[in-house]
């Protein structure tokens, strides 16, 4: 039976510092647990987009795909950034 994958959610901006932190936590997790399967994937903005990486684990043959929000990530969404 082939591992879960994570999802590492976050909504994405255009300040590379949100990125970062999803990214950091992506290999965090990736180093204390080796046997998961974990992506990062963004809903706006950043890359990857979530159905990308879903498409991913789908034909990875995930057994199942888990994911959740990020929230308190630094960055602020681009519409409160323009007001």
């Amino acid at each position: 039976m082939a591992a879960p994958a994570l999802i590492a959610l976050a909504h994405g901006s255009r300040d590379k510092r949100s990125s970062a932190t999803i990214t950091g936590l992506v290999e965090e997790v990736r180093s204390q647990r080796p046997d998961l399967r974990i992506e990062a994937a963004f809903l706006d903005v950043s890359r990857p987009a979530f159905q990308t990486v879903v498409g991913r684990g789908g034909q990875g043959g995930a057994a199942a795909l888990g994911g959740g929000p990020r929230r308190g990530a630094a960055g602020a969404p681009a519409a409160r950034r323009r007001g």
